[in-house]
């Protein structure tokens, strides 16, 4: 999936950060289904397109996606030595 697309109608990761800081911040989903609060997690193949997928996150989520976006690679899940190998297969 592309990072960035002229349309934000068009699938991209922006439009994905940019959908899910929206819901975080107006708290949707808490008032209707009860869901406090939420994390989403992107997995790729290199080090260097998570480094990419995360300046898209960071600047879609203007500071604010420290505690929204987890990170990981999948040689960082499968060998176990990413934090989030942790937390989804503890």
């Amino acid at each position: 999936m592309p990072l960035q697309r002229k349309s934000l109608r068009l699938s991209s990761i922006r439009r994905k950060a940019l959908a899910y800081s929206q819901s975080r911040s107006s708290r949707i989903l808490k008032e209707k289904y009860g869901i406090p609060g939420f994390q989403v997690i992107f997995i790729a193949h290199s080090a260097e397109r998570l480094e990419h997928i995360q300046e898209v996150c960071n600047a879609t989520a203007k500071g604010r996606a420290s505690s929204l976006f987890l990170f990981a690679t999948t040689d960082g899940l499968r060998d176990g030595n990413s934090p989030i190998a942790y937390l989804l297969f503890k």
